[in-house]
């Protein structure tokens, strides 16, 4: 099985490695070997000499492919998917909704940590948020995976 990670991700391999549904399975990771050691605007690169179109998501600025929704998404990654994917942002917003009620308990995807208090900060929050023009999120919180 061969995974599309690069040597910035290595930790994530050896997590899969350990995992017990990948028994049996060889795990090959080719952009984690010590010859691949591109940068993203390489691999970018790459791609267009063989005509190789970029992916839709790192296209719309995402830090991976998969990031489309992921529970490891800070507020920034999904502010963006709201700016540039408001349909699914807003799917994500009525499950979690969904959640909260099956649940009858104030849980939320994300926190929100202003005045030193942290409280749930749902999806629906946030995208009046980014509706609003407030944006008090971290640029740099596009992803909790350790880019």
């Amino acid at each position: 099985m061969h995974l599309g990670i690069d040597w910035t991700e290595a930790h994530r391999l050896r997590r899969a490695e350990a995992r017990p549904e990948w028994k049996g399975w060889t795990l090959r990771a080719p952009l984690c070997d010590a010859a691949s050691y591109h940068t993203k605007d390489d691999l970018r690169h790459a791609l267009a000499v063989f005509g190789i179109a970029i992916p839709r998501l790192y296209r719309l600025g995402f830090a991976h492919n998969n990031c489309g929704f992921c529970v490891k998404a800070g507020q920034a990654s999904h502010a963006l998917l709201y700016r540039t994917l408001p349909d699914r942002a807003r799917w994500h917003a009525r499950q979690e909704q969904r959640l909260r009620r099956e649940l009858g308990k104030n849980v939320a995807i994300l926190r929100d940590r202003r005045g030193g208090h942290t409280r749930p900060l749902t999806l629906a929050e946030l995208h009046r948020r980014v509706v609003a023009g407030i944006d008090a999120t971290d640029p740099g919180d596009i992803s909790g995976c350790a880019l």
